[in-house]
């Protein structure tokens, strides 16, 4: 008699886009503070999932759905690293309440 016991494996394979970041936290304002002010510093941290370094593409805000800003990332952030990224413009966190952060950015791949 024989017996067979088969196994079914499934395998997932991702493939990484060689140019492929994105905004992975919002590191300032902190999200627990006792009281905010009008001119918080905004800081987001930028992921770099694919497999060339990246520089020079610009990172972007919206807070409680005012205006966008957005800055040029100036440093290398090389494959599978992350880099920090402060904005010039601050966010006014002033008013009591919750307050909603958009954040995304722009890489041009030519």
């Amino acid at each position: 008699m024989i017996i067979m016991d088969l196994h079914l494996i499934t395998l997932k394979l991702l493939i990484h886009s060689p140019d492929d970041i994105g905004v992975v936290a919002l590191v300032d304002p902190p999200l627990a503070s006792a009281s905010y002010s009008s001119a918080e510093t905004v800081t987001v941290s930028v992921k770099n999932f694919g497999t060339n370094s990246q520089t020079g593409f610009t990172v972007k805000y919206l807070a409680d759905g005012g205006t966008t800003y957005s800055g040029t990332y100036a440093g290398t952030i090389t494959a599978g690293a992350t880099g920090d990224f402060t904005f010039a413009a601050a966010a006014d966190l002033s008013e009591f309440g919750t307050h909603e952060f958009v954040h995304g950015l722009n890489l041009q791949v030519i």
